[in-house]
């Protein structure tokens, strides 16, 4: 094991110095030995995602390679393929046509012999384009899939026969690799939600030091513009978030609490008294059918920075009524829709008697009436979905996605 860290940490280096967005990048994963039939790539983990590596196949490749092999992984992480596949029906087929994105941006040297590449699909009579995306390598593959049902059985051409060359595909490397990918299926959606919010920020970290000290290397103009889109859809995004750490910052309040450690400085008293804040936080979750999955992820991915500050928060799922309240422990709710409608009044009220936190942060499309019931802690609206309002809400309102 030490060997094969030491090795992935040799190339991991070398990435740095000539490759640095791959160097960069790469260096934020966690590296394991695995013995199995996956030879390289990467899963979901309890914290983010792992690289994993078998050491016969690693130490069976060239220096080049194995930058390569590391390249090709990071690439279809950039590309998000893992977080993509439950769109599509046919999963080999899906590993196949994210191949061909990826090893686009390598050099012929940088692959393995078995390499999935357009210039293999030509020795095979299957000519396809460059530099295309991924739905169409998809369904250019499908389509040849497809064909496999009038292909002669008697016929022994393999460079025309889809049902022979599709046997061939299906003994090549990426096979052995991408079934991992399936442990990215099993996870619920708000999970895949994380990392790919995860993936993102790295993405725009990565690719803001790159632009800074222009340092791309061999980066394609194409891989860039698409990291360009990446950073463009966070900076729209990024006011509600600015918004809520303030709002939460300003609702802490201080109490006296005594302590027999020390007398008071002031009076020479004891007890002595100490200062401690607190803050406790309602978050109201509007169940009431049009919150969408990304948007839950996004918005929970900055919660957790907030509870991590040691903020109690106490989330409330509500509708036309209240469906349920619980303490948030750092994890996704498993979150259920309501039964349509939805009512401001139910959460405030709630707030004001039972929960009697410092400040509640309502999370919804807006689309209710007026509150009736006056809050008595101040009030973030985060209006999802909508670019205005036709009600009237007393505290701060911020539009999330305009």
């Amino acid at each position: 094991m030490d060997n094969l860290l030491q090795d992935i940490n040799r190339i991991s280096y070398q990435l740095l110095i000539e490759e640095p967005f791959y160097g960069h990048l790469f260096v934020g994963f966690v590296k394991k030995k695995i013995t199995s039939q996956h030879k390289l790539s990467f899963v979901p983990s309890r914290e983010f995602i792992e690289f994993i590596f078998e050491p016969e196949y690693w130490f069976a490749q060239t220096e080049k390679v194995k930058k390569g092999l590391i390249k090709h992984e990071l690439l279809h992480l950039v590309y998000k393929h893992p977080l993509r596949a439950r769109e599509y029906k046919m999963k080999n087929i899906f590993y196949l046509a994210s191949d061909l994105v990826v090893n686009q941006n390598l050099q012929t040297e940088e692959l393995p012999h078995d390499a999935f590449t357009l210039l293999f699909l030509e020795t095979q009579g299957v000519h396809l384009e460059t530099n295309k995306n991924l739905n169409y390598y998809y369904d250019a593959l499908l389509k040849v899939y497809e064909k496999s049902n009038d292909c002669n059985s008697e016929q022994n051409d393999d460079a025309v026969c889809p049902i022979n060359l599709l046997s061939k595909l299906e003994k090549r490397t990426c096979f052995s690799s991408h079934e991992s990918w399936r442990s990215f299926d099993d996870n619920i959606e708000a999970k895949n939600g994380i990392i790919e919010n995860n993936l993102n920020h790295l993405f725009v970290s990565i690719n803001n030091k790159m632009t800074l000290n222009n340092s791309w290397g061999s980066v394609s103009e194409s891989l860039r513009s698409y990291l360009d889109t990446i950073v463009i859809y966070k900076t729209q995004k990024v006011d509600w978030k600015r918004a809520l750490k303030v709002f939460v910052t300003s609702s802490k309040k201080t109490y006296l609490k005594n302590t027999l450690s020390r007398p008071s400085r002031r009076y020479g008293t004891i007890p002595g008294t100490k200062i401690k804040r607190r803050n406790i936080l309602c978050i109201v979750l509007d169940t009431s059918g049009s919150l969408r999955d990304r948007d839950l992820q996004e918005y929970f991915h900055e919660i957790f920075h907030i509870w991590k500050q040691n903020v109690e928060i106490i989330i409330v799922e509500c509708d036309v009524d209240i469906q349920r309240s619980y303490a948030y422990k750092g994890k996704i709710p498993s979150f259920t829709q309501g039964r349509g409608g939805t009512s401001f009044d139910a959460p405030i009220a709630y707030n004001n008697d039972v929960i009697k936190g410092d400040a509640i942060i309502y999370f919804t499309d807006g689309m209710a009436e007026s509150p009736k019931i006056k809050s008595r802690v101040p009030i973030l609206w985060l209006i999802y979905n909508k670019k205005e309002l036709t009600n009237d809400l007393d505290g701060r309102v911020v539009f999330m996605n305009t």
